[in-house]
């Protein structure tokens, strides 16, 4: 720093400006790095567009000033966003020989859409589908509207399941039977607020499958994103593990052990099992093949990670970190754990494509195959680049045999209604060709309304459909699903 100062003072070091420069911006590079990269991954100027990087450092900010940390001495604020925008593209470029924009790559296979329109005038937001995905009765949870709908795709009927809607805005909706006597019902995992914010408005809802409306089952919680229903500690009780994303201050991912015994039903002892913010969704997977499950969950945010948590008797948990993206901006959407290339090992297909945060194109979005090698470590491939991709679900579609994947795209609604954008894949069907080869087809172009999709056969003729939910921001409209009938071979 000393001879940078002389340098610039022209002391007499025999440095030209360019050299004082150079080394002036070797110091800021330092600054930026050491406090940008402190609480999470350092992210690289060219993950935004040079226009971008006032809002994100602002917000960065911002941020650092309501976390209570004084252990940071954040650099000038301007020399960072001066730092960035002197580094980053002008523009994010999409290449369409790695990017799904613009290509149409149509398959063996032709799909015909048919829209499933809703009883009464709203504008669903379709979070998540649940119920017996094999029966053609499907529920759907509206986290805009905060209802629960039932949906009888065959005959094509559609019906409130609560009247009041007392869940103000679910994530989801899961089947179980729950409690000493095995109730059935529905778990309701609710954000209690439909933009990001920090509350303890969150919570889990009971549905009974008697009737009635959903009670309250755990209240006070931030943004609840998920729930998993297992017996973990194998006593023959299910337990819960809530996804409590949060936002900024709030979230955190615990279990809730199902303790019948210790009370009036239904008596749940809470424990944190991580305390970041950010959990996405849990799904329990044997990853090691030990012959006993483990706890495999996705945070979003500025972590972008996928992790493990083992639990035995009397020791607890035990966290295995799988899978850190390298941006934090990553966008992580939902993930599935499933033998992509049937070699007898678990893998990961891991969607990132949430564009909410900074509403843009971003060409690094897609889907990530983590494939397990005999290590028991995860190998990264990208799958398919999918700007706003929220779900991928494995199925075996054109019925030969290996698994495909079905993937829908979500975006917002600036992206969608600039006329300069490219032409954007909204569901696609991905056929495995070979053994973890893959080639995309897309089944729909533009319509990038869908955060969740299912794969069942709707109509009975042995064929595999794909159910895309509709998900919109503003505005009216009936739709609440799309079905895409595979009409078979073209």
């Amino acid at each position: 720093m000393f001879l940078a100062l002389l340098a610039v003072m022209g002391c007499g070091t025999g440095s030209t400006p360019s050299e004082s420069t150079a080394a002036r911006l070797e110091i800021d590079e330092l600054a930026v790095v050491q406090f940008c990269g402190n609480c999470h991954r350092f992210p690289e100027p060219g993950s935004f567009a040079r226009h971008e990087w006032r809002g994100e450092v602002e917000k960065a900010y911002a941020i650092h000033r309501d976390s209570g940390r004084y252990d940071l001495r954040p650099p000038p604020r301007e020399a960072v966003i001066a730092w960035y925008e002197s580094r980053a593209p002008e523009s994010l470029v999409f290449n369409p020989g790695e990017q799904l924009v613009g290509q149409d790559t149509p398959g063996s296979l032709q799909f015909t859409a048919r829209p499933i329109l809703a009883p009464d005038e709203l504008a669903p937001a379709i979070a998540r589908f649940g119920g017996d995905f094999s029966s053609g009765e499907i529920l759907a949870a509206d986290m805009a509207g905060g209802g629960i709908w039932r949906l009888d795709i065959a005959n094509e009927r559609v019906e409130r399941v609560e009247r009041k809607t007392a869940t103000r805005h679910p994530a989801g909706i899961v089947p179980v039977r729950l409690g000493a006597d095995r109730q059935a019902g529905s778990i309701i995992p609710d954000l209690g607020s439909f933009l990001p914010s920090d509350h303890q408005d969150g919570g889990l809802w009971w549905l009974p499958d008697s009737g009635g409306e959903p009670v309250p089952l755990v209240s006070g919680l931030g943004r609840v994103s998920h729930v998993l229903v297992t017996d973990i500690d194998g006593d023959g009780h299910d337990d819960l593990v809530v996804s409590e994303f949060g936002w900024r201050k709030t979230g955190r991912l615990s279990v809730y052990w199902n303790r019948p015994g210790q009370g009036p039903w239904p008596h749940l002892v809470p424990e944190v099992l991580d305390a970041r913010h950010g959990p996405l969704k849990t799904v329990m997977a044997d990853l090691d093949q030990d012959g006993k499950s483990e706890i495999v969950a996705a945070f979003a945010q500025e972590f972008e990670s996928l992790d493990r948590y083992d639990w035995s008797p009397g020791k607890g948990f035990q966290q295995t970190r799988l899978y850190e993206s390298a941006d934090p901006s990553a966008g992580t959407s939902d993930f599935e754990v499933v033998d992509l290339d049937a070699d007898g090992r678990l893998d990961v297909i891991l969607c990132q494509g949430d564009s909410f945060d900074s509403p843009a194109l971003r060409p690094n979005q897609g889907i990530t195959w983590l494939r397990q090698l005999e290590s028991g470590t995860f190998e990264s491939a990208i799958l398919m680049r999918m700007p706003g991709v929220h779900r991928a679900v494995p199925s075996d579609l054109d019925g030969d045999g290996d698994l495909d994947l079905a993937a829908v795209a979500l975006l917002p609604d600036p992206v969608l209604a600039d006329k300069s954008r490219p032409r954007l894949a909204s569901v696609v069907w991905l056929e495995q060709t070979a053994p973890g080869q893959f080639a995309p087809h897309v089944v729909e172009w533009d319509r990038c309304t869908h955060a969740t999709c299912e794969v069942m056969d709707v109509n009975g003729d042995g064929r595999l459909d794909i159910l895309a939910g509709e998900f919109v921001w503003s505005g009216t409209g009936h739709r609440i699903a799309t079905v895409f009938v595979n009409d078979g071979a073209r």
